[in-house]
Parts: C-alpha cells; sequence; structure tokens
C-alpha cells in the first residue's frame, strides 16, 4: 500500500477524533507537527514501526488501520469502532429502488445524481449511488400518519419507491443508523449495522 493511501487514512482518523496535527504529533513524542504533516501527505516513508506506533495513537492496532485506509478508498464503512466513520452526506436525492433482504438493505439512488451539491462535493463524476447496509438485526420501520409515527412491516419499504422517496439525511451512531425518508409520507428507518458499502456508479 503507498505511503498516501496511509497517510490519507491517518490524517482521516485523526480528524474523527477530534484531534489537530500538534495533539497528534505530542501524543506520538515529536518535538512539533512537521514530521506528522509530511507522513499524512505521503512524503516521508512508513516503517512497519512507525505503522504500529502511529496505530496505537490513534487507538487502532496495526491491521485495523491498514483495513480503515483500504476500506475508506472503496467507500466501505465500518460501524464497529471505538470512533464513528464520517459518512458521505448525501440528502435530498431520489431513491430508485429498494432491494430488501435477509442480512442487507440495498439503496439504488437516481441517475445524474451529482448534480446535487451534496454528491458533487464527493464524488463529481457520479451518475448514480448504492448504498448497502449490513444488518446485524431486524430493522424496524416507521411511518407518520395522521400526525402520529407507527410501526410498519419492514417488507413494505419496497412499495414506497413507488411514490417518489427522497433521501432525507441519516443519523449514525455506534451500530446504529437512523435513516429518514419522504414519499407520500415520512419514512423513518431504524437500523443495527455492522458496514455501510458506498458504491459511486460513473
Amino acid at each position: 500500500m503507498s505511503e498516501r493511501k496511509i497517510g490519507l487514512a491517518i490524517k482521516r482518523r485523526r480528524k474523527e477524533l477530534g484531534l489537530s496535527q500538534s495533539e497528534l504529533a505530542s501524543r506520538l513524542g515529536y518535538k512539533d507537527h512537521s514530521t506528522l504533516a509530511k507522513v499524512e501527505t505521503g512524503v516521508n516513508d512508513i516503517t512497519v514501526d512507525t505503522l504500529f506506533k502511529y496505530a496505537k495513537a490513534l487507538g487502532l492496532s496495526a491491521t485495523d488501520l491498514l483495513s480503515y485506509s483500504l476500506d475508506e478508498a472503496k467507500g466501505i464503512y465500518h460501524l464497529g469502532f471505538d470512533c464513528l466513520p464520517t459518512l458521505p452526506n448525501i440528502h435530498d436525492c431520489k431513491v430508485e429502488r429498494i432491494t430488501v433482504g435477509k442480512d442487507s438493505l440495498l439503496l439504488v439512488f437516481e441517475k445524474d445524481i451529482a448534480r446535487h451539491d451534496s454528491v458533487r462535493f464527493h464524488h463529481p463524476r457520479a451518475d448514480s449511488l448504492e448504498i448497502e447496509y449490513h444488518l446485524a438485526d431486524e430493522p424496524e420501520l416507521y411511518l407518520a400518519k395522521g400526525g402520529r409515527i407507527i410501526p410498519a412491516p419492514y417488507e413494505t419499504l419496497k412499495d414506497l419507491v413507488n411514490e417518489g422517496l427522497i433521501y432525507l439525511c441519516e443519523y449514525v451512531g455506534y451500530k446504529s443508523v437512523i435513516i429518514k425518508l419522504c414519499g407520500a409520507s415520512l419514512a423513518i428507518l431504524n437500523l443495527t449495522v455492522n458496514q455501510i458499502d458506498y458504491r459511486w456508479i460513473v
């Protein structure tokens, strides 16, 4: 793996922990942040010893830091880490298709999705997007009806697509995702997940 990819993973993890370069450099025992800056930009080579040192300072094992950098580059996000990943903030996009499986939920979004500012920021050349949620438990679906939020069978989610379903937002917690969708009525999905895959279609 290239130094640049590892450097980007270190930078991403540092930001998720809310640490400045100076704060992480201090944890690593550096006098200033110049060495860290070179590692994050891929200028400095990363030895095995350095990798272990950085992983420990970031609260990960070396293996987790390597898989973290590989997965982030592919758009795979794990919700089992001590610190939650920063997911692409996709909103106000139309959902074209939903596939409801026993262990996963797949959302397929509209064509020409990059015309939305929220998507253009993450992937300006994207034509569409698929988000797959790997389920760890039975999902819960709630619908807003008559001013009340009531439970609904999870399988009915597929029927909501015919109403012109819009993906409003999602809230991420430890192994938990709450998704708000808007069609003929507001729909709220409560998912327990281990992993989320973002697949950009160009």
